[in-house]
């Protein structure tokens, strides 16, 4: 498969995905989105990492702190200005068929941070206390999740979802290794 029939393929799934699901999904996806909302949950995870691993939290919060910041800053950072991919929303030939609750943001698209950080967030945390935990794996339904409304909201391709995914998993597996050790 060429690069014209990959782009002519994510094109179409992301047709197939993105779609009026009503006011009421697209408000859920709205939310899914922004990232302010999800804090009271991190603040309950963060509670959660002190009561299993107490003194030694730091450590795992340096871990998921160095996954996000790299995730992102790799993301962000580096692999959109470099590949120049737009965003659905910013090809003309795509917007009569998009649905958009959402305002498009961004000019360029590949890869998403939203899951590049949700992945990497859940890797990191499955590292270090999956296998003991092993509820721990509803972390990576809570990234698909987040990952699915951004191709809901014509912001991504699913190939941009799936790279920034492979991308936070990478480097969840990483800095939640490197800081396993010291715990």
């Amino acid at each position: 498969m060429d690069a014209a029939q990959l782009d002519s393929l994510d094109s179409a799934v992301l047709l197939a995905t993105n779609g009026d699901g009503g006011s009421g999904i697209d408000f859920v996806m709205h939310w899914a989105s922004n990232k302010w909302v999800w804090v009271p949950a991190y603040a309950l995870l963060l509670w959660w990492l002190w009561k299993q691993l107490q003194g030694r939290v730091w450590v795992a919060v340096l871990g998921i702190v160095a996954t996000i910041a790299a995730a992102d800053r790799i993301s962000s950072g580096w692999l959109k200005p470099l590949t120049h991919r737009l965003r659905p929303c910013h090809v003309a030939q795509l917007l009569p068929q998009l649905h958009m609750p959402d305002p498009c943001g961004g000019q360029f698209g590949f890869v998403s941070s939203h899951a590049a950080n949700s992945f990497g967030l859940a890797m990191c945390c499955w590292v270090l206390l999956g296998q003991r935990h092993p509820w721990l794996a509803w972390l990576f339904a809570w990234a698909a999740f987040v990952s699915y409304s951004r191709v809901y909201l014509a912001a991504h391709y699913p190939l941009d979802v799936l790279a920034g995914a492979g991308l936070g998993v990478l480097c969840g597996a990483i800095f939640g290794s490197l800081a396993k050790r010291y715990i």
